[in-house]
């Protein structure tokens, strides 16, 4: 009898875990993630379509990019804007830091926006992570009109 109790004490456990997002320090967090929110402002010549891009490589390299499509009356397939952060992460339980060495922004119509600059090399707290299954869930601050904000963004892997 005490067997079979704790068998079934086991599985429910089991079960239990399976349901739970576990942090990202438990699961490979390899690959690239597109955010889940597309942002679309076609009606005021914004972007038909934009979406941010985690990329977490082996050895700890990281790329967060941002692209816009469509924008200025283009089509919707044209990439009319372009941010990529490159750099490096590490995770300290699901907390996760960055270092971006080299930062280029790209946009068709104002040159003043592109360059390609270094970054400063400092860990910044870039929030925390948690995985479930194919579902990133990133918490983070954001700071429009410099008063910090808590942000949420969810992304699905597309690679890894």
């Amino acid at each position: 009898m005490k067997t079979s109790i704790r068998i079934l004490a086991a599985a429910v456990v089991a079960l239990a875990a399976c349901d739970r997002a576990i942090t990202a320090d438990e699961q490979q967090l390899v690959g690239t993630w597109r955010g889940d929110q597309h942002y679309s402002n076609a009606a005021g010549g914004g972007p038909t379509d934009a979406y941010p891009q985690l990329t977490f490589g082996r050895g700890g390299e990281y790329v967060a990019e941002y692209f816009s499509y469509g924008g200025y009356g283009r089509p919707a397939n044209v990439l009319t804007s372009y941010n990529r952060q490159q750099g490096e992460y590490r995770l300290q339980g699901n907390v996760l830091q960055v270092r971006i060495l080299l930062e280029r922004s790209q946009d068709a119509v104002y040159s003043e926006a592109n360059y390609i600059r270094e970054g400063d090399g400092k860990w910044l707290d870039a929030g925390t992570v948690e995985i479930s299954g194919d579902r990133l869930v990133h918490h983070y601050l954001t700071a429009p009109l410099d008063v910090p904000e808590p942000t949420t963004t969810t992304y699905t892997r597309v690679q890894g």
